[in-house]
């Protein structure tokens, strides 16, 4: 797969990804489709192309590791933590992380993409583990975690279920343990339309800015925030504590 060229403006290198991957595929690319689930009220939306994810997240973030880094910065994994990473995608973070707890610690990916879970299990070290499952019915026992992470994932949940994943994040922390949760937020300034149409394929609910909602929904989940803030060019995150 060409990689783009680095002349080239945003939009087009999206474009010219996209085509990329239809090529390499040898199917049209869809970048999220309603997951069939139990649950389906309130599954949520997942994207189920990890190489497309791989290679469009870093246009979408302004570069992955330098937010990712700056992420795990805030959330402080240790040595030898037990960590839990809902709505893992491909696994890049986890495997960032499972570097920072050595191989005394362990991290867990969940993702409702069997898609992403099997990318990410092809590149898991020996101290990362993937499971495929929803942020509303964590199958882990309570208080097995000393920090628990979740990036651009809440969104994706229906609204009326995001109060239950939260309140399972919270259920799996230790007490004492941290939980970090980002999302993306709303431009100051409204951009034109950069992305193609396939990468917009949101329901309504899934699409909206939902940063402000944050705080509300830890502290209901029992947990005390501790730190909100942004990161360039569009992240916001905020962190909290079970106590």
């Amino acid at each position: 797969m060409g990689l783009p060229a680095p002349g080239l403006r945003r939009q087009d290198r999206v474009r010219r990804a996209e085509r990329d991957l239809r090529r390499r595929d040898g199917a049209p690319w869809e970048a999220t489709k309603e997951r069939t689930s139990p649950h389906r009220d309130r599954a949520g939306a997942t994207i189920d192309h990890p190489r497309a994810y791989d290679l469009l997240s870093p246009l979408f973030l302004g570069g992955r590791r330098r937010v990712f880094l700056a992420l795990s910065g805030l959330a402080g994994p240790r040595r030898g933590q037990r960590i839990l990473d809902v709505g893992c995608g491909p696994g890049y973070w986890t495997r960032m992380l499972a570097r920072a707890v050595t191989r005394d610690g362990e991290v867990t990916g969940v993702d409702l993409s069997p898609a992403m879970v099997a990318h990410a299990r092809r590149k898991a070290p020996p101290n990362c583990s993937y499971a495929v499952g929803e942020a509303q019915d964590l199958a882990f026992p309570d208080g097995h975690f000393d920090l628990v992470v979740s990036s651009f994932t809440l969104h994706h949940v229906p609204e009326p279920a995001r109060p239950s994943a939260v309140a399972e994040m919270s259920r799996v922390l230790r007490p004492g343990g941290r939980l970090l949760t980002a999302e993306l937020r709303a431009p100051r300034i409204r951009p034109p339309n950069v992305f193609p149409r396939s990468a917009a394929h949101h329901t309504r609910e899934h699409r909206h800015d939902i940063t402000g909602a944050l705080p509300e929904l830890l502290a209901g989940a029992g947990l005390t925030v501790e730190q909100e803030g942004d990161l360039r060019p569009l992240v916001h995150y905020v962190t909290a504590v079970k106590a």
